[in-house]
């Protein structure tokens, strides 16, 4: 009787748990990087557009359409993003990647990190 029991309570739990099973989104870091001229804003700027647009650019290519910024560095004359890429536009803390042919915006919030 206890055997039979604990067979069925087994039985339960993986019924339940196959019934509660997460749909599983694709999440990956992109590590990308840019050429910094100097440490001005306005290098600061283009090399962190360039950056996070290759970053974009490798995120669609693997059929990761949203897309957010996680952080960026500056190491000697490069500029360093890292990007968080999912195929769940309900992830958090993923906003959805703006359209190919949208603009970037002229500004960067947030700071960059020099080291």
């Amino acid at each position: 009787m206890a055997r039979l029991l604990r067979t069925t309570m087994a039985a339960l739990a993986g019924l339940v748990a196959l019934g509660a099973a997460p749909a599983w989104a694709r999440t990956v870091a992109i590590e990308s990087s840019a050429p910094l001229a100097d440490r001005s804003p306005d290098a600061i700027r283009s090399a962190a557009r360039v950056a996070i647009e290759r970053g974009v650019e490798e995120a669609r290519s693997m059929g990761l359409p949203h897309v957010a910024l996680h952080d960026a560095t500056v190491e000697g004359d490069r500029l360093t993003v890292q990007l968080i890429a999912t195929d769940d536009e309900n992830e958090p803390g993923t906003p959805a990647t703006p359209d190919a042919d949208e603009p970037l915006p002229e500004t960067i919030d947030g700071d960059v990190a020099q080291q």
